[in-house]
């Protein structure tokens, strides 16, 4: 518990020299299309976009999908046929300031793939793979509010978080149309007694003012979250300007919090729940070697949306 108290100290400060760090979670340009999408099911793509995907243990996965269209005929007419190109790349990667460096592990790229989506008339292709050579490169990214810019090989792209699911459409209230159609206008038709309400998705996305509590010592800190609006949690915490700290788990309200203290990680086992704007929680801390240092409680209201 010293260590802990002796660590949340020095958070306590602001002083610390905090790393720069890349901001982790998915980002995108494009369309936001399913995961899968971008891992293996390329042909549900139906136009261009990016998917970077930085992740806080120094793995990411990068995915290009260029779409494009091609002549083709229907008989003796002429007609467009969608087609894909797609590169894909998992790796490592590490951060100094404001540079990144990507060494891929995995490369695959598709050319001349068809779209799940064709016209009719249309020869669909499986495309031509190929696995080009494995080679480290280096980017700069610069972060603006939540806009990533990222100048990979002299090619700068500007990448948005995926944004939370929209609600489901609210469905209009079922009513009896008479047989002759709209155009029977004697037919009477009774308006529902109460009116339909359907209640819009939770999401966790949003920005967070939180306390850590160990023993009576208050850390404060800002948490920029992002829920997938399906399972996932992440998102990155920072003291005043600076980043400290990064959040990967799940929307239910059980994450993993790291933190970097002057030097020091931690990582913070949380558990607790999401009641509309507030969040109440415990957690577990531990070292790099995963020895128990102590635990706390976690509390966080959502700045108003």
């Amino acid at each position: 518990m010293y260590r802990l108290m002796t660590c949340f100290a020095l958070l306590c400060s602001a002083a610390l020299a905090a790393p720069s760090s890349a901001p982790t979670g998915e980002w995108l340009t494009g369309p936001a299309f399913p995961a899968p999408v971008y891992e293996e099911d390329f042909a549900g793509a139906a136009a261009s976009g990016t998917r970077l995907l930085l992740l806080p243990d120094g793995h990411y996965s990068r995915t290009e999908l260029n779409f494009s269209y091609i002549p083709g005929f229907f008989g003796s007419y002429v007609i467009t046929c969608g087609t894909l190109n797609v590169h894909a790349e998992r790796g490592r990667y590490a951060v100094s300031g404001d540079r990144l460096t990507f060494q891929p592990e995995q490369v695959r790229e598709v050319h001349g793939l068809s779209p799940s989506a064709l016209n009719s008339g249309c020869k669909r292709s499986e495309g031509i793979a190929s696995t080009p050579k494995l080679t480290s490169y280096q980017a700069t990214f610069a972060l603006s509010g939540t806009q990533l810019a990222v100048n990979i090989q002299g090619t700068r792209q500007t990448y948005a978080p995926r944004p939370a699911r929209a609600a489901d459409e609210v469905a209009a209230a079922s009513r009896s149309v008479p047989v002759g159609g709209l155009t029977a206008r004697n037919a009477s038709v009774t308006p529902p007694t109460t009116p339909l309400i359907t209640s819009e998705p939770y999401t966790a996305t949003g920005t967070w003012q939180a306390k850590l509590d160990v023993s009576g010592m208050q850390v404060p800190l800002q948490f920029k979250l992002y829920d997938d609006g399906e399972q996932s949690l992440s998102g990155s915490g920072y003291v005043g300007s600076q980043y400290v700290a990064w959040v990967l788990g799940s929307r239910t309200g059980a994450f993993d919090l790291g933190l970097d203290v002057d030097g020091t990680e931690l990582k913070l086992k949380v558990e607790g729940r999401f009641t509309g704007d507030r969040y109440e929680g415990t957690f577990r801390a531990q070292d790099g070697s995963g020895a128990d240092l102590g635990g706390g409680t976690l509390n966080m209201s959502r700045d108003a949306r």
